[in-house]
């Protein structure tokens, strides 16, 4: 259009952000294409390349690994029509990640692919494992499988799963976090069984792509393995480490409003003639 130019002003033209130590800091925990998109203004990053296959080094992140009994046994649960999948995971002393092996089935419902999952646990991994964590797909809720909730099926089988509400977003961020950092005793955060995640490891390497959209391809079965594994990683990890609240100072909570330093709060009298404060993080009583 005449009169308009247009200019592209990279970050590096600040002296600051020009230094490399700048993006070394900045980019911890960023996907690699997220920050070419965002920051190296490359609108064609990560279309139709693998969403980890930057982060993912086979050398590095494959072994052969061991399932502890001192830890409990994470299983992440999809339930994809026709595609259900699983993945069995344990965290280190440090919150790592050790993926010892997944399953999946294939115009299968639910009821049947269970009692594979069980046998293969049994079988191969040494359990069943009693101190366990069974977080699943939140679909799973509301979707029906053989004519019962997905959830309702795994708990036929002694499981008690758990789930919340996630983005895309969220899950791979913190996937490509962990597979870009050690543990504080130089381990990788991130370590998969290549033996027993053929399609997995498959998926990290390549097969698991963005389309333009920005979303993961419907690739079968490897969205589904990946999905299963988001689904534990991102209800296992952990936030940031606060101290418990004090409790409220009656002097300092407005007696209008309810709020104080400790956050909300409203006072009443109790049976008694006690003061009986009701707080955020509890009840408290005072003379």
């Amino acid at each position: 259009m005449k009169g308009v130019t247009t200019t592209r002003l990279s970050y590096k033209a600040d002296p600051e952000k020009a230094d490399p130590r700048w993006k070394d800091i900045m980019s911890v925990g960023v996907p690699t294409d997220k920050w070419d998109r965002e920051y190296e203004m490359d609108a064609n990053a990560g279309m139709g390349l693998s969403i980890y296959g930057r982060e993912y080094r086979p050398e590095k992140h494959e072994r052969p690994l061991t399932p502890s009994g001192l830890v409990p046994m994470g299983h992440g649960w999809d339930f994809g029509h026709g595609w259900p999948a699983t993945v069995w995971v344990q965290r280190t002393a440090f919150n790592g990640v050790r993926i010892l092996a997944s399953m999946f089935g294939q115009d299968m419902q639910l009821r049947l692919f269970a009692p594979r999952a069980i046998a293969f646990e049994i079988n191969v991994l040494g359990g069943p494992f009693q101190n366990r964590r069974d977080y699943v797909d939140p679909a799973g809720s509301a979707e029906k499988d053989d004519g019962m909730q997905s959830v309702a099926v795994l708990r036929d089988f002694g499981y008690a799963p758990r789930w919340r509400g996630s983005k895309y977003t969220e899950r791979h961020e913190y996937v490509s976090q962990l597979l870009k950092t050690d543990q504080e005793d130089g381990e990788p955060m991130f370590l998969i069984d290549p033996r027993h995640n053929v399609e997995l490891c498959q998926g990290f390497r390549a097969l698991y792509r963005r389309t333009k959209s920005g979303d993961p391809e419907r690739n079968h079965p490897v969205i589904d393995l990946m999905n299963a594994l988001e689904y534990y990683l991102v209800n296992t990890k952990t936030g940031v480490a606060r101290r418990p609240p004090s409790p409220p100072n009656l002097a300092l909570i407005n007696e209008v409003s309810g709020y104080g330093p400790w956050g909300l709060a409203t006072a009443r009298e109790g049976s008694s003639g006690r003061l009986i404060v009701d707080a955020v993080g509890g009840t408290s009583r005072y003379a």
